[in-house]
C-alpha cells in the first residue's frame, strides 16, 4: 500500500512540474493560430482593390490624430502588390496623396488655432517666445525638418499644427509635404513589396515580417527620439520634440 501511495505521489508530483510546460506549450500553439489566421484574413483584405481607399484613410487620419498603423498598413499594401493584386506604383501615390491631404488638414487647423495663440501670447510672454522660436525653427530647417518630422511618431502632426500656427506660407508648406509624404510612402511600400517577394512562396511570413518591420521601426524611431531629446541637438528631432511641447503646453489654460 505504502509503495503503491508513493507512485501516485510521485505522478501528482510530476503532473505538477509538466503544468507550466504545458501551458506554454499550449499558449504557444494558441498564439500561432491566431496569428496564421490574422495573416490569412490580411491576405483576403488586402488582395481587393477596395483596400488600396482602406490604406488612404489610414494614412489620412493618422496624419492628423497620430494613434493608427499609417506605416504599417502602407507595409501591408506593398506586400499585396508583391503578390500582383494591384501595382506598387498605385500604393505610394494613395498613401503619398492620403498623406499630404491629412498634413493640409493638420496645417489648416493648426491656422485656425493661430489666433487664439496670438491672444494667448499677449498675456504670457513665454507662449510668444515660443512661437517665435518655432518661427525660427521652421525658416532656419525648412524641407529637412518636414521629411525628418514625417517619420517621427506624432512628430508630423506637431509640425504641421505648428506650421498652421506660426502661418508658413501655404505654397512652401504644401511643396515640401508633398515631397515629404512621397517620400514615406515610398519607404514603407517598397518594404512591403521586398519582403512579399522575399517570402513569396509563404505569405503568412511575409505579412508577420511586413507588421513586425512597421513595429520595430516605430520603436527604434521613438528610441533614437529619446536620446536625441535628452542629449538636445541642434538637430530636426529635437525641433520636433520642441515644437510638440510647445503645443501641448500652450493649450493648457
Amino acid at each position: 500500500m505504502a509503495v503503491s501511495d508513493g507512485c501516485r505521489t510521485a505522478e501528482l508530483l510530476g503532473n505538477v512540474n509538466t503544468l507550466p510546460h504545458r501551458i506554454v506549450r499550449v499558449a504557444a500553439g494558441e498564439t500561432f493560430h491566431w496569428l496564421h489566421a490574422s495573416t490569412r484574413w490580411l491576405d483576403r483584405v488586402s488582395g481587393h482593390w477596395w483596400f488600396l481607399a482602406i490604406i488612404a484613410g489610414i494614412a489620412a487620419i493618422d496624419s492628423v490624430i497620430p494613434i493608427l498603423p499609417g506605416e504599417t498598413t502602407v507595409i501591408i499594401g506593398g506586400v499585396a502588390s508583391a503578390a500582383g493584386h494591384y501595382s506598387l506604383v498605385w500604393v505610394v501615390l494613395v498613401s503619398a496623396v492620403a498623406a499630404f491631404v491629412g498634413d493640409n488638414l493638420s496645417y489648416q487647423l493648426g491656422l485656425f488655432a493661430a489666433p487664439w495663440f496670438d491672444r494667448r501670447s499677449l498675456r504670457r510672454p513665454k507662449t510668444r517666445r515660443r512661437l517665435d522660436w518655432a518661427t525660427e525653427q521652421i525658416h532656419r530647417r525648412g524641407g529637412v525638418l518636414m521629411i525628418t518630422a514625417r517619420f517621427l511618431p506624432g512628430g508630423r502632426t506637431a509640425l504641421t499644427l505648428a506650421s498652421g500656427t506660426t502661418r508658413q506660407p501655404r505654397r512652401w508648406f504644401m511643396k515640401w509635404i508633398g515631397i515629404a509624404s512621397l517620400i514615406w510612402a515610398g519607404y514603407g511600400a517598397i518594404i512591403g513589396y521586398v519582403g512579399g517577394r522575399a517570402f513569396e512562396r509563404h505569405r503568412s511570413t511575409a505579412f508577420v515580417a511586413a507588421i513586425f518591420v512597421g513595429l520595430s521601426a516605430t520603436v527604434v524611431i521613438e528610441v533614437v527620439r529619446r536620446v536625441w531629446h535628452r542629449s538636445k541637438p541642434a538637430g530636426g528631432a529635437s525641433t520636433v520634440i520642441g515644437v510638440a511641447e510647445m503645443d501641448h503646453d500652450d493649450l493648457v489654460v
